[in-house]
């Protein structure tokens, strides 16, 4: 059976991300709507959903029903197949070399189904389902991300809801992975995404619709896109919606109008208004995009199909970025912690010189203090010191009293640096000391070690200062030295110091990359590398270097677009890719969203990490939901899907 013989429809629930979208005022039909010109479709009743979809150039349709399952229908709503059932709801979806999907709300189960269809010869067959959850569905819509996975948006209609993984396409085969929990306003039970604005819409029954960003590791914040008040252009009560090619349908099931927006410019704008005819009483609009022509399918409250079409508007819609990404994925994840919130950060790799594997990960946590974690992702030790930010290390520093591993961290809590030593006999972290500092709301942190050995701290202020310490130990204590001071513009995080060439690197969060001097003796004069724009989307967060058989990088996290940047260590500093931190089906491991800061080095570890390792702050921690924690992602695959050897 070919890919175009086979028609899957989805239907899903669509729930909550986050995107900023206005209403921006177009001088079209608004007191006089365009009447409709629709055609009933055969002599069906009783369905309740509609999806139109094309096959070799001819046109067919598949139809929920409560009462006679699920119709397939040719383009003069003749029955071609059917599949016994009570469903509601219907969407197609493609998966890029799986073909389509028929997706559907199985009402006596409680279930999703997903349905393969076959036109020649006309067949339905149920492919796959996924386990009810807790609540009944009241509603559903699916949602296909770059990658082209498969993930459902399910409503229960009171608020609450439940997002879905549910194909794998790295993997080639269905799942059912719980992504997390949806918190919804009342009456939410009508949604539809758009792929390529990677968007969610949402419809709240008594007052508009909402955007969100649909995609899973996105924060849950909405935006209005229009209201059915005096203030908006929706009039009457709201009953459906659908989305084709960036224009955005309201169906008003009281006053028989379909309100058409588009996006323009990042914003969405009224276009066009259309009257149903009054003998129809609409209750459910689905479209489809053929050609120059956008297809609209009504059912009505009698459960009848009528179709019509209008011409697809011209002129451009909001232009998309078209900056490609690497996608990788994390093989480990550290325990997650205790607390809720924005509580982990910034992480730092200590090197177990004698046996790698063996080797640990350090991490901040901004309420709690420093964790240690071996490379299983397993917490082997906490010490709560304070309010720790940001972390750093350097190993085999030259002290006065002799060699030592060294641990620095910004502390909130006092505002002063906290040292910490690593035994690397025993693996255990030691708490020294804390070193003072002038400035007053201390925040990123990093280390040197210059060609003597002997080691330095460069830690920043919010308001763009930066201290650098010479540090030493003397008879157990801490000696400190403020050897040079700076500033960047505007708030600073993340630094790091490559010691080969003695290169300072400054992330400053809405202005962009810096390079400066890392040594003391020299002028602070920092150099712009790249500006905040289409590579690094602000915030600027994690910053550090790596040096492997891959090459020698910086690698920045653009917080701004979820994705890491990656720059040559030497000038000119030429920018090599980016890229993102996807789900991992086979570990149940999320992806990576809002990271802060992240740390990276190319040693041999072993097993999945012997070509090296970065490790990333995630800020959404999903598939369950759970509280902040750290992701490892093998540094191979992210140089194989760079090409960094190319």
């Amino acid at each position: 059976m070919t890919a175009l013989k086979k028609i899957s429809v989805f239907f899903g629930a669509l729930i909550i991300s986050i995107y900023l979208f206005g209403c921006a005022k177009q001088d079209k039909s608004l007191s006089q709507p365009e009447v409709l010109n629709l055609t009933l479709l055969g002599e069906q009743h009783n369905i309740n959903t509609v999806q139109e979809f094309t096959v070799n150039n001819k046109n067919y349709f598949i139809a929920s029903s409560e009462q006679y399952g699920l119709l397939l229908l040719n383009n003069q709503g003749n029955l071609l197949a059917n599949l016994k059932g009570k469903y509601e709801i219907i969407e197609l979806v493609n998966i890029t070399d799986f073909g389509n999907y028929a997706v559907t709300l199985d009402t006596e189960l409680n279930t999703i189904k997903f349905i393969d269809v076959e036109v020649e010869p006309a067949k339905l067959t149920s492919a796959n389902k996924i386990q009810p959850p807790k609540f009944i569905i009241d509603g559903f819509c699916t949602h296909v991300d770059q990658q082209r996975n498969l993930f459902l948006f399910l409503l229960d209609g009171y608020g609450g809801g439940e997002n879905r993984w549910v194909f794998d396409t790295k993997r080639k085969n269905f799942t059912d992975l719980h992504v997390k929990q949806l918190n919804l306003p009342p009456k939410t039970d009508v949604c539809v995404t758009d792929t390529l604005s990677d968007t969610l819409y949402l419809m709240e029954e008594n007052l508009g619709v909402w955007a969100y960003p649909a995609n899973s590791e996105s924060v849950l914040e909405r935006t209005l896109v229009d209201i059915n008040t005096e203030k908006g252009k929706l009039v009457g009560e709201l009953a459906s919606i659908a989305i084709a090619k960036e224009n955005l349908f309201v169906l008003s099931g009281e006053t028989n109008l379909i309100t058409m927006y588009r996006k323009v410019n990042q914003q969405w704008a009224f276009w066009h208004r259309y009257q149903i005819p009054q003998e129809i009483s609409a209750s459910r609009i689905s479209v489809n995009e053929q050609l120059d022509y956008l297809h609209i399918s009504i059912v009505d409250k009698k459960g009848r199909i009528f179709h019509g079409k209008i011409q697809s508007p011209s002129g451009k819609t909001t232009e998309h970025a078209s900056k490609e990404f690497g996608h990788v994925t994390a093989l480990v994840e550290t325990s997650a912690f205790s607390q809720w919130g924005d509580t982990a950060d910034d992480p730092a790799i200590w090197i177990n010189l004698k046996d790698a594997e063996k080797s640990l990960i350090l991490g901040t946590n901004k309420k709690q203090g420093l964790y240690v974690y071996d490379f299983q992702g397993n917490e082997i030790q906490s010490l709560p010191i304070g309010d720790l930010n940001n972390v750093d290390l350097r190993q085999q520093v030259i002290t006065s009293d002799g060699v030592l591993d060294i641990v620095a961290a910004s502390n909130r809590s006092n505002n002063h640096i906290s040292l910490f030593s690593i035994d690397p006999s025993t693996r255990k972290v030691y708490w020294l000391a804390d070193a003072a500092t002038t400035l007053n709301q201390v925040y990123g942190i990093c280390m040197y070690k210059d060609k003597r050995d002997k080691a330095y701290v460069y830690i920043n202020d919010k308001d763009g200062r930066y201290e650098q310490y010479a540090l030493d130990i003397k008879d157990g204590q801490i000696e400190s030295q403020l050897v040079r001071s700076f500033a960047l513009n505007s708030q600073p995080e993340g630094c790091a110091v490559d010691d080969l060439t003695g290169t300072l690197f400054l992330g400053e969060e809405d202005k962009g990359l810096w390079y400066m001097d890392a040594n003391f003796e020299q002028a602070a004069i920092p150099v712009l590398i790249e500006p905040v724009g289409s590579i690094l989307v602000n915030d600027i967060e994690g910053v550090d270097v790596i040096h492997s058989d891959y090459g020698n990088y910086v690698v920045v996290s653009s917080q701004g677009d979820n994705s890491y940047a990656l720059f040559n260590i030497e000038k000119p500093f030429i920018y090599r890719g980016s890229f993102k931190i996807t789900p991992n089906g086979s570990k149940v491991i999320d992806g990576v969203a809002e990271t802060d800061g992240l740390a990276a080095s190319g040693w041999d570890f072993g097993g999945e990490f012997h070509q090296g390792v970065i490790v990333v702050q995630d800020g959404y921690n999903l598939m369950p939901q759970e509280p902040q924690n750290f992701k490892y992602v093998s540094w191979q695959s992210i140089a194989e899907e760079l090409h960094l050897n190319d």
